[in-house]
């Protein structure tokens, strides 16, 4: 395997094999290892660069998903990160690729971070950053088949209790839940902000 891992070096394969054994309580044998937790330490192995030293990874999945998404605020921004994340765990169905980037796309506070201080002449989630975004938080999230179509939800219940213990959702699930209701209801259609003049309860 790591001759498949072009430019990988080994102290970052010895980074993944100390941590995974700690990660399923195990002193020895690596064959019951916490498949969830080498999922992920796999996939934000990706974004390591063979030059620069392997970090040290959390020992525990819960602290290793929320090592991941405090990497993807760094990489994204804070509040697109909350937002999607935050409007994936409040759709009791999930969401489709394309509706969730509508919804960013009609959330104010997200677009001010996408965009700083630059004022487009039309104002939505730019698609190359929605594209990296995707990818980036695949790690956390599952394609579901529906009757309808494919939708975007947590891939485990893991991943979703960090995510919501780390940005406090249940404090925002009014906001999300109206927002979402909005957007479905095609009250902004017209591209009207969904959080705009919204005070929480």
């Amino acid at each position: 395997a790591q001759s498949q891992r072009q430019g990988f070096q080994a102290e970052h394969y010895e980074a993944i094999r100390l941590a995974a054994p700690q990660s399923a309580n195990l002193t020895g044998t690596p064959l019951n290892l916490s498949p969830l937790f080498m999922a992920l330490a796999w996939r934000i192995s990706d974004d390591w660069l063979s030059f620069e030293p392997a970090p040290k990874l959390p020992t525990d999945v819960n602290a290793l998903a929320l090592w991941y998404v405090t990497d993807l605020e760094t990489r994204h921004g804070s509040m697109l990160v909350m937002r999607a994340l935050g409007y994936l765990h409040f759709a009791r169905d999930g969401l489709t690729w394309f509706e969730l980037a509508d919804m960013l796309s009609c959330d104010d506070d997200a677009l001010d971070e996408v965009y700083g201080v630059t004022v487009p002449d039309f104002r939505r989630l730019p698609a190359f950053q929605g594209k990296v975004l995707l990818s980036d938080l695949d790690a956390l999230l599952d394609l579901r088949r529906t009757q309808l179509q494919p939708v975007l939800a947590h891939r485990h219940q893991i991943y979703r209790s960090v995510c919501a213990e780390h940005f406090k959702l249940e404090e925002k699930a009014q906001q999300h839940h109206r927002a979402l209701a909005y957007y479905f209801a095609g009250v902004w259609a017209d591209g009207k902000e969904i959080w705009k003049d919204w005070e929480p309860l």
